[in-house]
C-alpha cells in the first residue's frame, strides 16, 4: 500500500493527464477563434515528461496569399493586357508630370507682377530749352546782328553740354511785311531773316546727331492778312472762300455781328471792303481767325504737321488753343464781374462763346494723333496764357483735356511769382499745379517769353534756388535761353525786354554776332556770359548743369513721391521766424532720397529738418546742390 502511494505521489501533473492508455482522440485541444485552425498537446514521443504541441494543422488551415511566384509573375508580364496597361500607366504618368510643369510655368509667366515705374520719356527726363532764333546766334554767313539757323548750328555743343534734352524754337515761318512773329504767310516755310529751309534741316540733323530733339511753337489759330490762303478768301476763289470766319454783319459795316471783343482790345471784327464783309480776328487786326469748323481747314494743318513731322521735327508747342472754335450761332457774351473793366475791353465779358469750347480741344486731340501715328516719341505741348489747369477741373471738356496735349502749361503759374516770395502761397501753388496737370506732371516755367526773366526777377542765390525748385520738382522742366547764365531783361520796350541776345562771351557784342554788326536788340550785360561762367569758380552755369545731371542720376527724383512742407526757421540770436523755409522731399522706396529746401529771405536761418517725414534721426546727409548763401557748417557728419 505504500508502494502504491509512492507511485501515485511521484507522478506529475502532466502524467496524470497523459496516461498512455488514454485514447489520442481525447488529446485536448486548444480551438482559433476562427474554427480554422486547432493546437493539439501530445506527448507520445515525450521524454522526460516534455509536452509536444502539433502546428500542422495551423500551417494548412490558415495559410494566406503570399504574392506570386517569379513563374507565375513572368506569366502575367507577357500578358497582352498588362502590357498595355503598363504603357498606357506610363504614359498617363508623363503626361501629368508635363501638365504640372507647363501649369507651373504658365503661372509664373501669366501670374500679375507688380507694376515696374513707366519709362520717362525724353521730356521728363531732361529739362526742355525755349530759343528766340533771333536773339541767340548770328551765323558768318548773314551776319547782319540777326540770330539764325546756322548760327544755331555752331552752339549745339553748348546744349549738349548743359544737359537738355529738347529745344523748342521760337515761331521761324514767314511773316511778309509785318513785324508779330504770329502774322504767318506760310506755314510751310521758313522766314528768310533765319536762312533756307536746308539749313534748318541741317541744324535739325546736327541736334539729332547730339541726341537733341528740335520741337517747333505753333500758333494755329489764325494766320496773317498777306497768307495766300486769306487774299483768296477775300476773292471768293475756291477752295478758299470760308477758310476763314466771315459774317456781312447787321446791315452796315458799322455793325458788326456781335459784341465779341480782341484780347488786344476793341471789336474782334474788322470790315473788308473788297469782300463786303467782316472777319473776324480775336488777336489783331492782321492776324484773321482760321475757320476750322471747316474740314478743308483742318486737313491743311494734318498737312503742315506731317511736312515738318518728314524734316525731322520731334513734336510741337501750340499756343493760344483755348480759341481756335468759336460759337456756331455768333451769340453775344455776357458781361463778366471783374471789376475796374469796361465795355470795350476783353476782361469786361464772360467768354463762353469764343473760348475753351469742347470742339477746340477735339480738334487738338485729333492733331496730337496725327503728330503720335507718326512716332510714339513725339511730343505734344499745349502751351497757353489762359488757365488750362482751372478749366481742367471744371469738367466742361471732359477728359479731351489730358488727352489734347502729352503736357499741358499755364505760363502764368510761377511766372508771376516775384521776388516777395510768400512760402506758404508758394507751397500751394506748387500743389495746386502738381494736382492739376495730366498725370500730376506739370510743366515747370519761371520767366521769358512774355514776361520778365528768371534773373530780373530773383537775385543771385534766389534765381539760382528758384532753378532748383523747377529742376527738382515732378514734371518737366522748361527754360529760357540764358536762364543758365542768369541773362537779365534787355532795357527798352516791354515786348521785347525778356529777348536780349545770347551773350556767349565778353567781346564787344558778346559773341552774340562779329564786332562789326549792329545787334537787332541791346545787350543786357555783356560781361555776364557763358565762357565767364564756365571758368568761375561758382557760378549759375554750373549751378543748372549740377542740378541737370543730379535729376537725370537720381532714382528718387525722376520716380519719387513729393511732399512738401512750410517750416518754421531760428535767427542767430534764437528768434523763432515762422512759415519761412519751403521744402520738399523726393522720396522712392530703396534708394537714396532727396531734400531740398529753400530760404527767400535775405537773412541767415538755421531750419531743422528732422520734422518732415522720410527724414531720419539719423543717417548719411550729402549735399548734392548748393546755392551761395548756402551753409553747412551745422549739418550732421
Amino acid at each position: 500500500m505504500s508502494e502504491d502511494r509512492e507511485n501515485h505521489e511521484g507522478a506529475t501533473a502532466g502524467d496524470s493527464l497523459l496516461q498512455p492508455d488514454e485514447s489520442r482522440d481525447n488529446i485536448p485541444t486548444v480551438a482559433s477563434p476562427s474554427g480554422k485552425a486547432e493546437v493539439k498537446y501530445v506527448n507520445a514521443d515525450s521524454q522526460n515528461g516534455d509536452a509536444k504541441i502539433d502546428l500542422g494543422d495551423v500551417r494548412e488551415k490558415d495559410k494566406t496569399f503570399a504574392g506570386m511566384g517569379k513563374e507565375e509573375l513572368m506569366r502575367f508580364a507577357n500578358d497582352p493586357f498588362w502590357v498595355r496597361t503598363r504603357w498606357i500607366l506610363f504614359a498617363l504618368f508623363w503626361l501629368l508630370w508635363l501638365a504640372m510643369l507647363t501649369g507651373a510655368i504658365a503661372i509664373i509667366v501669366l501670374a500679375p507682377r507688380c507694376s515696374s515705374p513707366k519709362k520717362a520719356q525724353w521730356w521728363e527726363r531732361s529739362p526742355l530749352y525755349e530759343v528766340n532764333v533771333r536773339s541767340f546766334k548770328d551765323g558768318l554767313r548773314m551776319a547782319d546782328g540777326v540770330g539764325d539757323f546756322q548760327g544755331m548750328l555752331s552752339t549745339v555743343d553748348h546744349l549738349k553740354d548743359l544737359g537738355v534734352s529738347g529745344v523748342i524754337l521760337s515761331s521761324i515761318y514767314p511773316t511778309g511785311k509785318q513785324q508779330s512773329a504770329e502774322s504767318v504767310t506760310d506755314f510751310k516755310s521758313v522766314h528768310p531773316d533765319f536762312g533756307t529751309l536746308d539749313e534748318f534741316k541741317d541744324l535739325v540733323a546736327a541736334m539729332k546727331a547730339k541726341d537733341l530733339r528740335v520741337v517747333l511753337d505753333l500758333v494755329p489759330n489764325h494766320s496773317g492778312k498777306e497768307h495766300k490762303w486769306f487774299q483768296d478768301s477775300v476773292k471768293k476763289i475756291a477752295p478758299y472762300k470760308d477758310y476763314y470766319v466771315w459774317n456781312a454783319g447787321k446791315g452796315s459795316k458799322d455793325t458788326p455781328p456781335n459784341n465779341w471783343k480782341s484780347v488786344t482790345g476793341g471789336s474782334a471784327w474788322e470790315w473788308n471792303e473788297e469782300r463786303n464783309e467782316f472777319y473776324l480776328h480775336q488777336f489783331e487786326a492782321g492776324q484773321p481767325d482760321l475757320n476750322f469748323r471747316n474740314p478743308a481747314v483742318k486737313e491743311e494743318f494734318n498737312s503742315i504737321f506731317k511736312f515738318w513731322l518728314d524734316l525731322g521735327v520731334s513734336g510741337f508747342q501750340l499756343r493760344k488753343t483755348a480759341l481756335l472754335v468759336e460759337d456756331l450761332n455768333l451769340r453775344d457774351e455776357a458781361h463778366g464781374s471783374k471789376p475796374g473793366t469796361t465795355h470795350n475791353s476783353y476782361d469786361f465779358y464772360d467768354h463762353k462763346y469764343t473760348s475753351f469750347l469742347h470742339d477746340s480741344f477735339k480738334l487738338v486731340a485729333q492733331w496730337r494723333s496725327v503728330v503720335s501715328n507718326n512716332s510714339e516719341d513725339r511730343l505734344f505741348l499745349i502751351r497757353d496764357e489762359f488757365p488750362i489747369e482751372d478749366f481742367t477741373l471744371s469738367g466742361t471738356v471732359d477728359n479731351s483735356t489730358a488727352a489734347a496735349g502729352d503736357l499741358l502749361q499755364t505760363p502764368k503759374f510761377l511766372q508771376s511769382v516775384t521776388s516777395n516770395i510768400n512760402v506758404v502761397s508758394l507751397s500751394n501753388s506748387i500743389r495746386s499745379a502738381i494736382d492739376r496737370s495730366p498725370s500730376h506732371k506739370p510743366v515747370w516755367s519761371l520767366g521769358g517769353g512774355e514776361s520778365q526773366r528768371l534773373a530780373s526777377k530773383f537775385s543771385g542765390g534766389l534765381a539760382d534756388a528758384m532753378m532748383m525748385l523747377i529742376l527738382l520738382l515732378p514734371g518737366t522742366p522748361l527754360l529760357f535761353y540764358g536762364d543758365e547764365i542768369g541773362l537779365k531783361d534787355a532795357p527798352g520796350s516791354p515786348a521785347t525786354q525778356s529777348l536780349a541776345p545770347m551773350q556767349w562771351n565778353s567781346s564787344t557784342n558778346a559773341g552774340f554776332t562779329s564786332d562789326s554788326i549792329k545787334p537787332w536788340l541791346t545787350f543786357a550785360n555783356p560781361l555776364n556770359n557763358v565762357a565767364a561762367q564756365r571758368e568761375a569758380a561758382d557760378s549759375h552755369l554750373k549751378v543748372v548743369k549740377e542740378l541737370i545731371e543730379l535729376r537725370k542720376a537720381t532714382v528718387a527724383i525722376m520716380q519719387g513721391k513729393t511732399n512738401i512742407t512750410v517750416l518754421n526757421a531760428t535767427r542767430a540770436d534764437g528768434t523763432v521766424v515762422p512759415n519761412s523755409i519751403l521744402a520738399f522731399t523726393r522720396i522712392k522706396s530703396g534708394n537714396p532720397g532727396v531734400l531740398v529746401a529753400v530760404n527767400p529771405s535775405k537773412e541767415e536761418l538755421t531750419v531743422n529738418f528732422k520734422t518732415i517725414d522720410g527724414v531720419t534721426e539719423s543717417g548719411e546727409l550729402t549735399v548734392g546742390v548748393k546755392t551761395s548763401g548756402f551753409s553747412n557748417k551745422d549739418l550732421p557728419k
